[in-house]
């Protein structure tokens, strides 16, 4: 899912008509990215994307459920 994502994210930057510094790149894809994952990747050190997708599918794959519970756990 987490995969699936970053490709459609990519795509849809592509599209757009101009310059997009690094770090807004990074903070719009941890913004869109799965609602489960957001909180504990907002609060990693990310510089690029490749590093939020990362962490991302980490946390995807994580047995932790998605209950607030869960995620204060990881």
């Amino acid at each position: 899912m987490a995969w699936d994502f970053d490709q459609r994210f990519k795509v849809l930057m592509i599209q757009v008509s101009f310059t997009i510094p690094n770090a807004q790149h990074k903070e719009w894809f941890i913004v869109a990215i799965l609602p489960h994952v957001r909180v504990p990747l907002m609060q990693q050190k990310v510089v690029t994307q490749a590093e939020a997708l990362e962490i991302a599918m980490k946390l995807e794959a994580s047995p932790v459920g998605e209950t607030s519970v869960g995620m204060s756990q990881i």
